[in-house]
C-alpha cells in the first residue's frame, strides 16, 4: 500500500512541511521507515493513505498554465479518448479548480 508521509525539520522555522511517498503494509510502518531516516530535529508530523483522483481535460491537452500544478502526479493519455488528456493528482481538486480548467472528475482511487 503507498502512504504518504508529511515531516518537519523542527531545525529550521519557518521551512515547509515535507511529503514523502512509501510503500508499506501498515501505517506504522511507514511512520517508522520514514522516522529511521530523519536527521535530529525532524519528525513525523502525518501518514496517511494515497489517493489518486483522475480528471479528464475536456476542451485541451496538457500544456502550461492549462491544469493546476499543485498535487499534480502524472498524465496518461485516454484510453477510450473522450479527453484531451487525464491529469492524475495526489489531492481533490476543488470545484473552482475543476470549473476554472473545465475538467471532469472521472474517478478516485485508493493506492
Amino acid at each position: 500500500m503507498l502512504f504518504k508521509v508529511y515531516t518537519r525539520n523542527n531545525n529550521r522555522p519557518g521551512r515547509p512541511v515535507t511529503e514523502t511517498y512509501i510503500e508499506s503494509s501498515t501505517a506504522d510502518e511507514a511512520y517508522d521507515a520514514v522516522s529511521a531516516t530523519l536527521e535530529e530535529g525532524c519528525n513525523v508530523t502525518a501518514v496517511y493513505k494515497a489517493y489518486q483522483y483522475y480528471y479528464g481535460m475536456r476542451l485541451r491537452g496538457f500544456s502550461p498554465g492549462c491544469q493546476p500544478k499543485e498535487g499534480l502526479m502524472t498524465i496518461q493519455e485516454d484510453p477510450n479518448g473522450k479527453y484531451w488528456d487525464v491529469l492524475i493528482y495526489d489531492r481533490k481538486l476543488t470545484d473552482e479548480e475543476i470549473r476554472d480548467y473545465e475538467l471532469d472528475f472521472i474517478k478516485e482511487n485508493k493506492i
